[in-house]
C-alpha cells in the first residue's frame, strides 16, 4: 500500500481590473471554467499544481461573499477520494475562495494566510468548481 501523500493546488491570482458592482445575474456553476480543468489522479505525487487566474467579477457571491464571475474559474476533477487536498490562493491583494463540491455544498475561505484564502481537507471523487472573489 502506498503511503499517504497530501496534494496541493495553488491558484496564482491577479486582481480583476473591472470595477465590481453587484449584479442580479446568477452563478452558472455548470458553465465551462474560464481557467481550465485540473485533474487530481489517484496516487498522484504530492507535487503542487498551480494555475494563474484573475480574481473577481461583477456578481456578488450569495453564500461566500465577494465578487465573482458567473462561470467557475477552475474545475478540479478528483478521480478518487483524496484524504487531504489544499486549494489555496497566492495573490498580491485581498481575495476570498468559493469551492462548490459535487454534493452541492459550498466551502468558503477568506484570509486563511493573511489575505490569501485556503480550503483544505478531504475531497471526495468528483468535480469541484472554484471561484476566486474580490472583497465586497
Amino acid at each position: 500500500m502506498r503511503p499517504y501523500a497530501p496534494l496541493a493546488i495553488a491558484l496564482l491570482v491577479t486582481a480583476s481590473t473591472t470595477a465590481a458592482s453587484a449584479q442580479t445575474t446568477r452563478l452558472a456553476p455548470t458553465g465551462a471554467p474560464s481557467g481550465g480543468v485540473v485533474r487530481v489522479q489517484a496516487g498522484a505525487a504530492p507535487e503542487p499544481a498551480s494555475t494563474p487566474l484573475t480574481a473577481g467579477g461583477a456578481i456578488e457571491h450569495p453564500g461566500c461573499g465577494g465578487f465573482v464571475t458567473a462561470r467557475p474559474q477552475l474545475v478540479i476533477q478528483v478521480a478518487a477520494d483524496a484524504p487531504w487536498l489544499r486549494v489555496s490562493v497566492n495573490g498580491g491583494s485581498d481575495t476570498a475562495l468559493a469551492v462548490l463540491a459535487p454534493n452541492g455544498q459550498w466551502r468558503c475561505a477568506d484570509d486563511t494566510y493573511g489575505y490569501n484564502p485556503s480550503v483544505d481537507g478531504r475531497f471526495r471523487r468528483g468535480a469541484y468548481r472554484v471561484w476566486v472573489a474580490t472583497p465586497t
